[in-house]
């Protein structure tokens, strides 16, 4: 039983170790979505892969596998600590303990699944000691575990089948999965909510995909719950601006939770045959790559050859396999190279990383959004790297739709600068962000803010620049040669004489 002990931890902590190396980009953005400070994400998830893999050598191969027993153990109450505390704050933030074998968000089962790989390295630590006490504690975690997770995550695993639904457009017509599927293309399902910022801000971008994707991909969007009638109905009526087709309310989330969404954006792809397809898409930039993956000739099969690689290799990692992980880790190796974090181009700094974005805010106080991205800066981005609560304001188009529009403001009114300046995170809502930005006396100056009323030039002070636009050229350059989509808004209509 102890060498069975040793055998299980050892495989379940190299596999975890090995999986995060693989996807070290997914182990980062899950590390930010538990709260890390950003430049702590990537060192940390160094530290965390080594100390697993240093946990499972010492089980497998040190003298005495009661100190790896003792390591575990640390490991898994600490993991857990950290678990708790987010969903004690109503956050369940994506996991990614076993890269792309498994990652989904955390909650209970996830609590339970600690418990017990923490009662088999407790009962590695004392010797085999108290055996009966042991195997009732680990029937209890097992069961626990077994009982909070396997509902769900059947449901979301690859290659299952992805839950019915009935549901109402806007317009009040049914709409079902199985009408979806009849146009013989994958479906993506989007995940939305009339509250969600980032969810509107994704609305022209679904369009042009339905537009530009409509033979290779069936895109449906469904709007969260009916509680907020007048949110829905402005949802709807900025839908039908963008010309979105088959948007469905999912009243009350029901759908969301059948298919475990716990936050929006998400989207889940199913293929024509009714399956899951590949893990849940979180985020505008994860459904913008599941999109592009989605509509790749031949990208259906390779989803489904990934997926039986991955059941195949979890499947013999749990077992204590640990020999046949250096094959996977040498495939990860293999994958194409990752983009670049950082660039520098013509002067200007184009960095991947959080920061305030303040294009339509108005000021003073300077109320900005913080965001996460490529954004452009004249500061290197060590110098802008957010610390803590604090960051920097940078220059993007993350929130540029089709509506939005440069408002030029005469030369009299005041206006602030906001490029380059810090920015402390509000404590009472962490999507905002107050920024010390520079105020100018006179103009003129352009902004993204005032819908083109410069009635509101003289009223308003808004967060605004000059009108060349500083670090726009550097943001398209850069964007090109990222091969990333960028969509520079256009000037307000001329007043009629």
């Amino acid at each position: 039983m102890l060498l069975l002990a040793r055998l299980v931890l050892a495989g379940v902590l190299a596999v975890a170790a090995l999986a995060k190396l693989a996807d070290r980009d997914g182990a980062r953005r899950s590390m930010l979505a538990f709260g890390t400070p950003e430049p702590l994400a990537a060192p940390l998830v160094g530290v965390l892969v080594a100390c697993e893999l240093a946990v499972a050598l010492v089980l497998l191969f040190g003298p005495s596998a009661r100190t790896g027993a003792f390591g575990a153990l640390a490991l898994f109450v600490g993991l857990s600590a950290v678990v708790a505390v987010n969903l004690a704050r109503g956050r369940a933030p994506d996991c990614h303990c076993f890269g792309r074998l498994s990652s989904a968000p955390v909650g209970s089962s996830t609590l339970a699944r600690n418990a017990l790989l923490a009662t088999i390295a407790a009962y590695l630590a004392v010797g085999g000691r108290l055996p009966l006490l042991f195997a009732a504690l680990v029937a209890v975690t097992a069961g626990l575990w077994l009982g909070l997770g396997p509902r769900r995550s059947r449901r979301r695993r690859r290659g299952a089948p992805a839950p019915h639904f009935s549901l109402s457009d806007t317009a009040g017509t049914t709409r079902t999965l199985q009408a979806l599927l009849a146009r013989r293309t994958p479906v993506l399902l989007i995940f939305s909510h009339p509250a969600c910022g980032a969810c509107r801000e994704m609305l022209p971008d679904i369009a042009r995909w339905q537009s530009r994707f409509e033979d290779r991909l069936t895109l449906a969007v469904l709007s969260g719950d009916r509680s907020e009638v007048g949110q829905h109905q402005e949802h709807a009526q900025e839908a039908e601006v963008q010309d979105l087709r088959d948007l469905l309310v999912d009243e009350a989330g029901r759908l969301a939770h059948a298919y475990g969404i716990t936050a929006t954006p998400s989207a889940v792809l199913i293929d024509r045959e009714g399956r899951i397809a590949a893990p849940t898409a979180r985020g505008a930039g994860e459904i913008t790559a599941l999109v592009s993956e989605a509509t790749e000739t031949r990208a259906e099969p390779r989803l489904v050859r990934r997926e039986l690689i991955a059941q195949a290799a979890f499947g013999l990692a749990s077992l204590g396999v640990f020999g046949l992980l250096t094959p996977a880790y040498a495939a990860g190796k293999r994958r194409p190279a990752k983009r670049p974090r950082e660039l520098h181009i013509d002067g200007a700094y184009l960095c991947d990383h959080r920061y305030a974005l303040c294009t339509d805010a108005a000021c003073v106080p300077c109320d900005c959004l913080v965001k996460t991205g490529w954004a452009v800066g004249f500061k290197s981005c060590a110098q802008r790297a957010a610390k803590g609560n604090t960051l920097h304001s940078n220059f993007s188009t993350q929130l540029v739709t089709n509506a939005t529009r440069v408002m030029t403001c005469p030369k009299n009114d005041p206006w602030a600068e906001c490029l380059d300046v810090l920015c402390e995170v509000d404590p009472h809502d962490p999507r905002k962000a107050n920024c010390q930005c520079v105020l100018f006396q006179t103009g003129p100056s352009v902004t993204f803010g005032g819908d083109c009323d410069t009635k509101t030039c003289s009223s308003t002070i808004w967060s605004a620049t000059t009108a060349n636009l500083p670090g726009s050229t550097q943001l398209e350059k850069g964007m090109k040669r990222l091969g990333l989509p960028l969509t520079l808004p256009k000037p307000c209509p001329r007043p009629r004489s």
